[in-house]
């Protein structure tokens, strides 16, 4: 086959020597994967293998991996966990302060500035030409959980009755549940009707629909003569 040797790729994975050495025994490791970058048929199984080798590399001492050109190095599907760990990293580090505001901050605020960043995420998302553009739009989610997750949660303990707040969270949960499992279906059915640009681009109008919407539910209420 391609993959084995003599074949049109067997020089990639299947050579008489394929050793690395004993990379433990440097303190700094460099792969030059220039020529590959161009190539996606050897790019992504490069790229794999070499991210493998440097997680075994991984045992609790500080280790600094700089992937240079990351958006021609990473570029493929097969990455897309990447995505998810961006999104937790921003969601990590905003959650706490996000929840200390929304304890002093008006409440309309917040929840017009965690849906306005989910609608720039989704913008970014389905317009986005590089990797770079693609990590600012999954920094955005990250915001927008951010922003969002403790203050619905507030909402729900302010707006419940004390003696039915454990109700109140129950259906909140399984009313949140509901949304993802029907929204990520239909996205995905529109991703592949049309197109990711499309899928995106629907979810942005949908959130814009959603900040109106919730500016009249949460107006303040004007008090009768």
């Amino acid at each position: 086959g391609n993959w084995c040797r003599g074949g049109e790729l067997g020089w990639v994975f299947d050579m008489a020597d394929d050793r690395l050495g004993d990379l433990r025994s440097h303190m700094a490791i460099g792969f030059d994967y220039t020529g590959v970058l161009s190539s996606p048929d050897v790019r992504t199984p490069i790229m794999m293998y070499l991210l493998n080798v440097m997680d075994e590399l991984v045992n609790g001492e500080p280790l600094i991996y700089h992937v240079a050109e990351c958006w021609r190095a990473l570029g493929d599907p097969a990455f897309a966990p990447f995505v998810l760990i961006g999104m937790s990293i921003v969601y990590g580090l905003v959650a706490y302060p996000a929840g200390a505001l929304s304890d002093r901050a008006p409440t309309r605020s917040l929840l017009f500035a965690a849906i306005f960043a989910l609608a720039g995420a989704e913008v970014l998302l389905a317009t986005a030409a590089s990797l770079p553009l693609v990590f600012v739009g999954v920094a955005l989610w990250g915001l927008h959980m951010a922003l969002s997750q403790g203050l619905l949660a507030k909402l729900v303990a302010d707006r419940a009755p004390e003696n039915l707040r454990g109700t109140a969270f129950g259906l909140f949960n399984i009313a949140s549940a509901l949304a993802i499992v029907v929204g990520n279906g239909l996205f995905g059915a529109l991703w592949s009707w049309s197109g990711a640009p499309a899928a995106y681009g629907v979810a942005a109008g949908l959130s814009i629909l959603l900040a109106g919407a919730a500016f009249f539910a949460l107006a303040p209420k004007s008090s009768g003569a």
